[in-house]
């Protein structure tokens, strides 16, 4: 976020001893003025963003780690010194990496010079379906991604909510354009858009199920206002660059919270579920047919993968939060959840304030399932 002189960038490590045995940057290298510079210019101290803050995923066949960057920094392309024609490689990507070697196999640019803080930077699905292999991934303007896992080649994408931040979407190869006003924003021009910065989907990861070639996404129905603002070009400096304001979702009457399941086959929804409490974990599905989540009303519920019937759900002491996990000791499954307090929490209190939210409650809960 902050300019300095080497940027973000991806390491791979030995397992036994934690050495590093490669560095690959997610900012592309070529030279202010030169051909192939995608950054206006700059000087590299100044290249700033393209970071990798969620987990990424390995397929054994292909032999390729995928991962999701981030968007530009600052977050408005003039605040950056630049314009949404400037893509700013390798931010808002999907990276394809060879892990022995750290070699960029094949990449691809969701939202080239992004500049409202809509990153593509979360998790990337791996999936076969008619014996191919592919890469989905939902950034926050809520659009789900199809790659080819092969060569990264666009296959298809889906809105899974309304938004307005782009005027056209290419069909043959994903080619994004920014709506006109968007395009021409400079220093201290507001704009509003939906989704908002926190989506739209966010770090809250979604999971496929491969029985019904199924995914299983929580969304945010909020709406937002962005304004840029004149960041020092000091090595030091830096950072958002950006006011925003968050809203919530004409049209959605209050209901913050969306779990969405696509059939992968075609890209139709299969159920929709709908609550004014936001899904605050990712989901985690079970070869059983269930989907369990948590919201920020302190609920964890489990899901009927196939109708999205509400099966099971208890209320804890405080919301939930981050990654439930799953797994077995002496023949018995077991289901772990963590609760706590995040960055959601004083935005919601003034669009869901009947939502009591506690303190404190820093928590790990552990559920057992019945061997029926």
């Amino acid at each position: 976020e902050r300019y300095k002189a080497d940027g973000c960038f991806i390491t791979g490590h030995d397992a036994d001893t934690g050495e590093e045995l490669w560095r690959t940057s997610t900012i592309a290298a070529a030279a202010a003025g030169t051909k192939g510079d995608t950054w206006g210019g700059l000087p590299k101290e100044f290249r700033a963003g393209g970071d990798t803050w969620i987990a990424g995923s390995y397929d054994v066949a292909l032999d390729l780690f995928f991962i999701g960057t981030s968007q530009a920094k600052p977050w408005v392309a003039a605040s950056r010194g630049m314009n949404v024609e400037n893509s700013a490689l390798y931010t808002n990507s999907t990276l394809a990496i060879r892990p022995k070697t750290g070699e960029i196999v094949w990449y691809y640019q969701h939202i080239p010079g992004e500049t409202i803080d809509m990153e593509v930077g979360f998790e990337r699905v791996l999936a076969t379906i008619d014996d191919e292999r592919y890469v989905f991934t939902v950034g926050k303007d809520g659009v789900l991604w199809q790659l080819s896992a092969k060569d990264g080649q666009y296959v298809a994408h889906m809105e899974t909510m309304p938004q307005d931040i782009f005027e056209h979407i290419d069909p043959d190869n994903g080619r994004v354009t920014y709506r006109q006003d968007i395009r021409e924003a400079g220093i201290g021009d507001t704009f509003k858009v939906c989704p908002g910065i926190y989506g739209g989907h966010n770090w809250q990861s979604m999971a496929y199920v491969s029985q019904l070639e199924r995914l299983i996404l929580p969304l945010h129905q909020l709406c937002g206002e962005m304004t840029g603002r004149q960041v020092e070009r000091e090595v030091g400096e830096g950072g958002f660059g950006g006011d925003s304001k968050t809203l919530p979702m004409p049209g959605a009457d209050g209901q913050l919270g969306k779990l969405l399941a696509i059939n992968l086959q075609d890209r139709s929804v299969a159920w929709s579920h709908e609550q004014v409490a936001m899904f605050m974990t990712g989901v985690l599905t079970t070869a059983s047919g269930i989907a369990f989540v948590g919201d920020l009303d302190r609920y964890f519920k489990a899901f009927d993968v196939d109708s999205g019937e509400v099966i099971w759900q208890t209320r804890l002491a405080a919301p939930t939060h981050g990654y439930p996990i799953s797994y077995a000791v002496d023949g018995r499954q077991y289901i772990a959840v963590p609760t706590g307090m995040g960055v959601f929490r004083a935005m919601t209190a003034m669009m869901s304030p009947q939502i009591y939210q506690p303190a404190n409650g820093q928590a790990l809960y552990v559920f057992s399932l019945n061997d029926h």
